[in-house]
């Protein structure tokens, strides 16, 4: 389909987020180590979905804000502060793309030039 990041993308979170159970369950790493290690899965994602979604005008632009969010829960403040950078340098390097005029990668859910299938209408189950 043309949407290769993306599905490499959501492998990172498939392949790495049991990967982070697997490091928490044997306590090889410091817990502090492993939230991080997660928070790298979920943040790279969430970078990149944004990213190929559109940027600025991607309806996942909220994301950035969340990692900040999850970063303070599950790492604590001193590795938030880490993640808020991390995000708002994310988010001032889609600002700088904005206003230079890059052309951000298009997600299409149809094939150009074929309509949009149009919802089917739900049978009611009254007897």
């Amino acid at each position: 389909m043309g949407n290769d990041e993306l599905m490499y993308g959501s492998l990172l979170l498939v392949l790495g987020m049991p990967l982070m159970l697997m490091v928490l369950r044997s306590a090889v790493l410091p817990l502090a180590v492993a939230a991080n290690m997660a928070l790298a899965c979920m943040a790279s994602y969430s970078m990149l979905l944004t990213y190929q979604l559109g940027g600025l005008h991607s309806a996942h632009i909220y994301w950035p804000v969340v990692i900040i969010v999850f970063a303070y829960l599950l790492a604590g403040a001193r590795s938030a502060i880490v993640w808020s950078l991390v995000q708002v340098l994310f988010v001032f390097g889609l600002i700088r793309l904005e206003r230079s005029g890059a052309s951000l990668p298009v997600f299409e859910l149809s094939p150009p030039g074929m309509p949009p299938s149009t919802p089917t209408r739900a049978t009611s189950c009254r007897r």
